[in-house]
């Protein structure tokens, strides 16, 4: 398995292991997020040199057109939330980012397989 699979399958676990203990109480909120942003941000940051290794070739599939287009879907839905409805950044919003680069690292990776299977056919 490569090592960014490894990386990918470590931190969706961490996260959902503490997602289980604030759900059931055993942490208390301000440990969650201090322990979530750094997963969050670790996540994103997959999802976009992914992303940027994509952007390298010149033809885009269609995989690599939705991670673009969920970005830009993220943030205007965020920017307009926060600056147009004044509402607060909440637990949503931590969990946004780790979904995003979920989303991406899942898009490039059916893209490859896509590739391959297109090479060998």
């Amino acid at each position: 398995m490569p090592t960014t699979t490894r990386i990918v399958s470590l931190i969706t676990l961490i996260s959902i292991l503490l997602l289980l203990l604030w759900n059931t109480g055993t942490i208390y909120p301000t440990l969650f997020v201090i322990g979530f942003i750094p997963l969050a941000c670790a996540m994103l940051f997959i999802g976009i040199f992914e992303l940027r290794q994509v952007l390298k070739v010149k033809k885009m599939s269609k995989h690599h057109l939705s991670s673009i287009r969920l970005l830009v879907i993220i943030t205007i839905t965020t920017l307009v939330c926060v600056y147009g409805f004044d509402m607060e950044l909440g637990y949503g919003i931590v969990i946004i980012p780790v979904t995003v680069g979920y989303t991406i690292y899942l898009n490039f990776k059916a893209a490859q397989a896509e590739k391959i299977e297109s090479e060998q056919n």
